[in-house]
């Protein structure tokens, strides 16, 4: 971001910009309305185990416009859920994080997250004091829709076997794959395999009789005209290309709790297409294959197939059945003050009750006051769940005040999925190269409050960073502080 010449370095002066970037941090937190986490972790280059935290949060002057800020990396000293809980609560007291407005938590399913009685979740909610709202991600969800699948269907299980003994059917002979190369060099991808076993059949060379044994075996299981195994590989292009599509839309990072019922649906109406004839696309080439709807068309297996995944994303993804879910909806779908006050009591009296304030009865009284507001707020004409709560939650939001607008923003914050989280990991991977493994955790957590919470080089003033720099040096700053356009400060000329 900075150049820095003469007797100090970068070394010493990233972790004053990431400090400065922390004050920042602090100070939008100061307009927060409510926070909620998302928490993972991952063995790094190094082979330590290090736990990443995000904070989601909406501010009083845009409680509509959600932001993600990254607030800290570390490595626990203990293990399992105290270590969680360690590293939780220590990256949210240096990132000046108000512990007070934490209402949610979001991590995968784990046993050291989610466990009942000495989970994360448990944990932090007796460390603050006062109940959260707790999601285990959706994306790790769906994660598990192939395996699934793969246990319930015998044929899907035997497809994947012989997917794989493909592959390994050249990683394990060089000589076969050179001597596909040398049949096919224009192929740097999608080998043309039937062809090759063909050609390899065929071969006179006698010392290739088991190869081409191999090969026979390989032809038959594959390419057949009316082989399972083709119909099967098929299907399953389709399925995952679905699968990819939920998963993408799924990792977004505006995405709310009630996006996740129109996200699943759309997933199953494809889905539901599927069933008894195959997915509608025109016609297509896979590698050297051309692949038509018409030879796609068998029953039995392709039904069992499809109606596992559908059972799967309906059981897995059935957010509705969700105890916040079903509160919200209640709160949402109010038609009198006293159903909008049923339906968030439980929620409001458990969240807020650290506060020390009867925040019951100022819900209440904010349900009352902004009743005439609210009753203005029309349902869309649509039959889309998640999107007509989404639009009537923003629409709440922006029509109250006071707990019913903090207990309206928890929705909004309170993430389905920890991918943001996953992207953070990514960065730190980039960050801690072979190259850098004793680089300290403090030089690791400010580069990347540099590179994911602050701005880019041409709008960075670093004027606060370099006044804090010599400040913590000792060094008096090489002449007056004035306050002046770029090219007329004097520190220039030193960096």
């Amino acid at each position: 971001m900075i150049r820095i010449t003469g007797k100090f370095s970068w070394m010493s002066f990233s972790p004053v910009i990431g400090d400065t970037e922390k004050k920042k941090l602090r100070d939008e937190f100061k307009s927060a309305l409510c926070i909620s986490l998302q928490i993972d972790g991952s063995v790094d280059r190094g082979n330590q185990d290090m736990k990443y935290v995000v904070a989601k949060y909406v501010t009083k002057d845009q409680p509509t416009v959600l932001r993600s800020r990254f607030i800290g990396v570390s490595q626990p000293e203990s293990k399992g859920a105290k270590g969680l809980l360690e590293v939780t609560v220590n990256t949210c007291e240096k990132s000046f994080v108000p512990t007070e407005l934490l209402v949610g938590v979001t991590t995968d399913g784990e046993a050291a997250n989610s466990g009942r009685e000495s989970g994360l979740w448990k944990l932090l909610e007796d460390y603050l004091g006062h109940k959260l709202l707790t999601v285990w991600c959706y994306c790790h969800r769906s994660d598990l829709a192939v395996e699934s699948a793969l246990e319930l269907v015998p044929e899907l299980k035997m497809w994947m076997s012989n997917i794989t003994g493909t592959s390994r059917y050249f990683r394990t002979s060089p000589a076969k794959l050179k001597k596909m190369q040398q049949m096919f060099p224009e192929y740097l991808s999608f080998p043309p395999y039937f062809e090759f076993w063909q050609e390899l059949i065929a071969d006179p060379e006698p010392s290739m009789r088991r190869e081409k044994a191999t090969a026979a075996g390989m032809l038959k299981t594959w390419d057949s005209e009316n082989s399972l195994q083709r119909k099967q590989t098929c299907l399953m292009a389709d399925i995952t290309a679905i699968l990819q599509t939920l998963q993408k839309h799924l990792q977004k990072g505006d995405l709310i709790l009630p996006d996740v019922i129109t996200v699943r649906n759309n997933a199953l109406r494809k889905l539901l297409l599927m069933v008894d004839n195959p997915f509608p696309r025109k016609r297509r080439k896979i590698g050297n294959m051309v692949v038509t709807t018409g030879v796609r068309e068998w029953s039995a297996v392709r039904k069992e197939v499809v109606l596992s995944f559908i059972n799967f994303l309906e059981e897995r993804l059935n957010i509705e059945e969700s105890s916040v879910m079903k509160a919200f909806t209640l709160f949402l779908n109010a038609k009198t003050p006293k159903e909008m006050i049923d339906g968030g009591r439980t929620l409001v009296e458990n969240i807020f009750s650290r506060e020390g304030k009867d925040a019951v009865s100022e819900f209440s009284s904010n349900v009352c006051d902004c009743w005439p507001q609210i009753e203005q707020i029309g349902d869309l004409d649509i039959s889309d769940i998640g999107i007509k709560m989404s639009y009537k939650l923003r629409k709440l939001i922006s029509a109250t005040t006071g707990v019913l607008q903090r207990f309206s923003c928890v929705l909004m914050v309170l993430s389905p999925h920890s991918m943001t989280v996953e992207k953070v990991i990514s960065h730190h991977n980039q960050i801690k190269l072979t190259h850098r493994m004793s680089t300290s955790e403090e030089t690791i957590n400010a580069k990347m409050f540099i590179a994911l919470n602050g701005i880019g080089t041409a709008h960075y003033d670093p004027r606060l960073a370099v006044d804090e720099f010599f400040a913590e040096k000792g060094t008096p700053f090489p002449g007056t502080r004035v306050i002046c356009l770029f090219k007329q400060r004097i520190y220039k000329d030193i960096f």
